[in-house]
C-alpha cells in the first residue's frame, strides 16, 4: 500500500528530475548570462561550459550547435515570460484597462534584459527561417503577439479603435514604441513608473499625440456664421460705392 501512495505522490509531482535536465538547465543559465553580457558572436561553447561547470562536449552533446543553444535561451526566456503576458491579458476591467496592464508587464519585463533582447534582435542565425533560434524567436513572439491581437481586437469590438486599423499595425507600434522608450531609459538612475509609461503609449498609440478635435458645429451656429458673413459683404458693398 505504502508503494502505491509514493507511486501516486510521484505522478502527482510529474516527472522527475535528472542529471541530464539539470546539466541542461545550468547550460541554458550559462549561455543566458554570457550571450547578454559578453554578445553571442564573442561567446563560444568553450565559455558556456565553464560557465556552467560542464566538460566542453557536454553542451554540443545537448543542444548541438551555438544556434541551438541560443534558441533553447529564447525558448526558456519566453515560457517564462508567457504565463505573466497571459496574467495580465486577463486581468479584471475594461479591454482599455487590461491592454494597459498588458503593456506595464511588457515594458517591466524588459527591465535587466535589453542586452538579452539585443541578441535577439541583431545576432544569431535566427533570422535564418530555418535555423533553430529563427523558429523558436518566431514562435515565442508568435505567443506573445496573439495575445496583444486579442486585446486589440476587444477594442475594436468596444469602439475603442476603430474597425478599419490594422491590428498588426496597432501591435507593432505598441511593442516597438515600448521597446524604444524602455531603451531609451536603460541608464537612467531613476527607475520607470512601469503604470505610467504603459499608460502614456496607450495615449499615444490608441488615441493620438493631438489634442482631440472639438465637435462639428450645429446647424443654427453654421447659419449664424453665414449671416455674419453675409452683412459683412453687404457693409463692405456699400463702402466700395
Amino acid at each position: 500500500m505504502a508503494v502505491n501512495v509514493k507511486a501516486g505522490d510521484q505522478a502527482a509531482r510529474g516527472p522527475r528530475e535528472t542529471r541530464g535536465d539539470r546539466t541542461r538547465a545550468a547550460i541554458v543559465e550559462a549561455a543566458t548570462a554570457r550571450f547578454a553580457q559578453e554578445g553571442y558572436d564573442a561567446t563560444t561553447l568553450a565559455d558556456v561550459a565553464a560557465e556552467a561547470g560542464v566538460s566542453g562536449p557536454s553542451v554540443a552533446f545537448h543542444f548541438g550547435s551555438k544556434d541551438g543553444l541560443l534558441a533553447a535561451v529564447m525558448d526558456r526566456h519566453f515560457s517564462t515570460l508567457l504565463p505573466g503576458v497571459e496574467a495580465a491579458a486577463g486581468s479584471p476591467g475594461t479591454p482599455r484597462e487590461r491592454l494597459q496592464a498588458f503593456m506595464a508587464f511588457w515594458v517591466r519585463s524588459h527591465e535587466g534584459a535589453f542586452d538579452l533582447f539585443s541578441v535577439f534582435a541583431t545576432q544569431g542565425g535566427w533570422r535564418q527561417i530555418d535555423s533553430e533560434s529563427g523558429q523558436a524567436i518566431r514562435d515565442g513572439y508568435r505567443k506573445v503577439n496573439a495575445v496583444l491581437d486579442r486585446l486589440i481586437d476587444d477594442m475594436k469590438s468596444e469602439g475603442s479603435v476603430r474597425e478599419e486599423a490594422s491590428t498588426r499595425l496597432v501591435r507593432d507600434s505598441l511593442l516597438g514604441a515600448s521597446e524604444w522608450v524602455m531603451r531609451g531609459r536603460l541608464h537612467s538612475s531613476r527607475r520607470p513608473d512601469y503604470d505610467r509609461v504603459a499608460r502614456e503609449l496607450l495615449e499615444i498609440v490608441i488615441d493620438g499625440a493631438g489634442a482631440p478635435a472639438g465637435p462639428p458645429p450645429d446647424e443654427d451656429r453654421l447659419e449664424a456664421i453665414e449671416e455674419k458673413i453675409d452683412r459683412l459683404l453687404t457693409n463692405q458693398d456699400r463702402k466700395t460705392r
